[in-house]
């Protein structure tokens, strides 16, 4: 038996435990703003909108990215890049440098690239490439919202065991 639909607008103990769950941590004006909004909307705003890639990471050695380009010798070591990349993965999770209206949307999609990290992983110090790690995020972060699958249909799909 389905469950009913949420009628009226969610309020604010609603909004905030949606977005605590689905975000990196909402402030209060982002919870304010979705308390107004009804489950229908705040679905959309979370979870239906183009969202761009997000800017490559830099190698403060060079000043350049290394994952297309691919790595120099003027390059940092790789295990340098590795731990460059661990710190750009969490400034996207935080959606720093996004615009405010995207910030919500773009955090829920790093949640869930987070997520597939953590469920499909590989052991960095088996894979130890810093560019197969990035493809791997960038994989994840398509299939995210793929829609051309129910969201509910790729989250069973990847936590079958």
């Amino acid at each position: 038996m389905p469950l009913p639909s949420l009628g009226g607008t969610l309020g604010y103990k609603r909004a905030a435990h949606l977005l605590h769950r689905a975000t990196f941590g909402p402030t209060k004006l982002q919870i304010d703003s979705f308390a107004t909004l009804n489950a229908s909307q705040a679905v959309a705003l979370l979870f239906q909108q183009p969202l761009p890639d997000p800017a490559l990471p830099l190698d403060p050695e060079t000043g350049t990215e290394w994952v297309l380009a691919g790595v120099t010798n003027a390059n940092s070591g790789d295990p340098e890049l590795q731990e460059i990349f661990k710190g750009w993965f969490m400034g996207q999770m935080l959606a720093l440098g996004v615009p405010p209206s995207n910030q919500l949307a773009y955090s829920v999609r790093e949640k869930i690239v987070f997520f597939l990290h953590t469920v499909l992983t590989c052991i960095q110090s088996k894979v130890d490439n810093s560019r197969s790690i990035y493809f791997q995020n960038q994989l994840f972060r398509k299939f995210a919202f793929d829609k051309t699958l129910p969201i509910e249909y790729n989250i069973k799909e990847l936590t079958k065991k």
